[in-house]
Order: structure tokens, then sequence, then C-alpha cells
């Protein structure tokens, strides 16, 4: 997963509505009225994407704070049984985090299970910040690109006995295109979240993650 390698921050794209096309303005004056509305657009995008992105980080923080305190959960990690872990955090998932996936990780940041994956899948986040912070007792959260899609994510340290780290549970909601959609309500221009995929030592290679072009 290229969550394995970094964390991504994203960028929001605003582009002029489509129903009122700025392409080829006959006059200058024209051009720059296109160039204003999309300046203008852009400026309006930074605290609307903020606010909502608070939004789902506060909302997965809630959704999983009742996990990490559940006694069966804390019990389970002690014993790292990925197939009993994994079937525990798909109920979970099923009657109270909504979330798209919810992830365990032991001590070393190694993934003992994960919803969207199958029974026996594992990745090292031991230096992905998400999971090395909670593993340090903090509260974390971050943007993960994995399986060509993005992802809010949030994760918490388990504890037994109050004190005892004994794993990381993690949980995201992905960005998609119905969160393009909402976002487009809300700042009323069209939406496109970009992501890339490439290798940190390469050169990029943005690719559309989500968007409202296609509307």
């Amino acid at each position: 997963d290229e969550v394995g390698r970094r964390e991504h921050g994203v960028q929001v794209v605003s582009a002029a509505d489509p129903g009122h096309p700025h392409v080829e303005p006959r006059g200058a004056a024209r051009h720059r009225l296109a160039d204003a509305k999309i300046d203008d657009d852009l400026k309006k995008a930074g605290p609307a994407w903020e606010s909502f992105q608070q939004s789902r980080y506060d909302d997965l923080h809630r959704s999983l704070a009742v996990i990490v305190n559940n006694p069966g959960i804390i019990s389970l990690l002690t014993e790292t049984d990925a197939s009993t872990i994994l079937d525990t955090l798909k109920a979970e998932q099923a009657s109270n985090a909504r979330a798209d996936f919810l992830l365990a990780s032991d001590l070393g940041g190694r993934v003992i299970a994960r919803t969207d994956r199958p029974l026996g899948y594992t990745a090292d986040l031991s230096r992905v910040p998400t999971i090395s912070g909670a593993l340090e007792g903090e509260q974390t959260r971050g943007i993960w690109l994995s399986g060509q899609k993005l992802y809010h994510v949030v994760a918490a340290p388990v504890l037994e006995g109050g004190t005892r780290i004994v794993g990381v549970i993690a949980a995201a909601f992905q960005i998609n295109d119905d969160v393009a959609r909402n976002l487009k309500r809300l700042m009323n221009t069209q939406v496109v979240f970009l992501a890339d995929p490439a290798d940190p030592k390469g050169p990029p290679r943005p690719v559309v993650a989500a968007s409202t072009m296609e509307e």
C-alpha cells in the first residue's frame, strides 16, 4: 500500500462551473472576470475544506473512542489473534464506527487486521506518523492514499489498565466523489481532489482521486 511509504496531503482544486464556461473568451475583460472568479473560488476553498475536514476527523475520533475503550478489544490486542480481531473490528464497523475501514496494529506498527482486506493481510506502518504517533500515546490524524483511494484517518492507542499500550486502532473515511459533491454544494464551485501515488523519490504523478467535473 502507498500509505506504507508516506502520508499524503490533499490538493483541493476549484474550477469554474462548466455550465458557464470561460473557455476562449472574446475579450480581455471576459478573461479577467474568469480569472477573478477562479481566484475567488480558491480563496473560499481553503477555510471551507478545513472546516469540513475537521468535522470528519471529529466524527471518526468519537467513534474510535468507543472502540479503543472496549474491554474486549483491549483483551484481543494482548493476544494478537488476527482472525478474532478482524471479526470484532467488522462487528464494530457495522454497529458503531460507520468507517470505511478499521485497522488494528501491534506494538511494532504492523497491521494485524484491516476490515477491507482479507484475513492474513499485513503491512509495516511503523513509520507512518498516524500510527507511530498513536504508539507513543497520541490521538492522531492524517490523510492516507491506499489502494488508489484517499482517506481521512484517525488513530488512537489501545491501553491495558489505562496505561500500558498494547496496540493501535485506526478508523478511516474515504475521500470520494460524494465528498467532492458535498463540498461543491458548500462552496458553489466544482471540486477536484488530486493524489500522487508516485514513489517520493521519483517524479510526481498526480491523479484524480475524486471530482465533480463529470457531472
